[in-house]
């Protein structure tokens, strides 16, 4: 029997190894995470169906830049073999054209796939990014 403890301390293992993968620009790291039939869907892009498309946009995406990247697991979800997680995501990147530092935040809400061995994959993905924060203009 599953509990939510153990697919909660799961969950947030994978999004360690994830933020792992993508600060290091690890290919194999990332590709290990998805399952075979993942769908991600990220803002401003086409679908993307299936592990090998998605580690080949990891690919083509550099990661090179991403100085630091945390996950933030806000709740986790059990329905037999499928969690559902929601949360955010904040990144540091490196401007590669003059060296000038970005920063990123985002939110998701990420489904995993229990496979015949126990482990969590990464099954479908989608995530945004958060209005960022706008002077406040009362008394203007």
């Amino acid at each position: 029997m599953t509990t939510i403890e153990s697919v909660t301390a799961c969950v947030r293992h994978l999004f360690e190894r994830y933020a792992r993968a993508i600060v290091s620009g690890d290919e194999t790291l990332w590709s290990s995470l998805w399952d075979e039939k993942a769908v991600q869907l990220l803002p401003g892009e086409a679908v993307i169906f299936g592990r090998r498309a998605i580690a080949q946009r990891f690919r083509e995406r550099c990661f090179d830049s991403v100085t630091e990247f945390t996950v933030s697991t806000e709740e986790v979800h059990v329905a037999g073999d499928l969690a559902f997680a929601r949360g955010t995501m904040l990144s540091a990147l490196l401007a590669r054209s003059d060296g000038a530092r970005e920063f990123g935040d985002s939110k998701f809400l990420t489904i995993f796939r229990r496979h015949s061995n126990g482990e969590w994959r990464i099954f479908r993905e989608c995530c945004n990014d958060n209005p960022r924060a706008r002077p406040d203009r009362t008394g203007v």
